[in-house]
């Protein structure tokens, strides 16, 4: 099948749903997202801001692959997480309460034990990133229409979830 669809259209599409209508569609993680970050910085002031980088970017890539390989329709992975979606929204809501409450604590006894914070973060992010990315339902934007209209044939589904990997690297 040919598409229209390409790298920048789907990157393009993702960053503009932030700046449309759809953009109502978004505040359904995005308060999280940065209290998670803001959360970061507070247990770790001496932080640098390559540190809230990279635990933003591991959020940012545990929720873009999480999101691709759900819209990928075609995927054994994805038909295998989307029969069994109610298991992993209550797994990922677990894992979100839990992240909390590991915030928390940290905030408490980073006093007690020096941690590797770096590392703990970034492993943190990305989990928290593909929980966000199970528990999300999103609005579906033309262009995302289109992404996962081409990327449900089976024929399309590597390009299909490229495409939803870099419309949610957009997003």
């Amino acid at each position: 099948m040919e598409s229209n669809i390409g790298f920048f259209t789907s990157f393009l599409g993702g960053f503009s749903s932030f700046f449309s209508i759809w953009q109502v569609c978004i505040l359904q993680i995005s308060p999280f997202f940065m209290a998670f970050i803001i959360a970061r910085y507070l247990i770790d002031e001496n932080a640098a801001i390559t540190d809230l980088l990279i635990s933003g970017i591991g959020y940012l890539i545990g929720f873009s692959i999480t999101f691709a390989i759900l819209g990928s329709s075609s995927l054994y992975l994805s038909s295998y997480i989307l029969y069994n979606i109610k298991v992993f929204r209550v797994i990922s809501g677990i894992f979100i309460i839990l992240v909390g409450i590991f915030i928390i604590a940290i905030g408490v006894l980073r006093y007690l034990a020096p941690l590797a914070l770096n590392r703990i973060f970034l492993l943190v992010s990305l989990f928290l990133g593909a929980s966000f990315a199970i528990v999300y339902s999103p609005c579906i934007p033309p262009v995302l229409s289109s992404i996962l209209n081409f990327a449900s044939i089976p024929q399309n589904a590597a390009n299909g979830f490229v495409f939803l990997t870099t419309y949610g690297i957009g997003f």
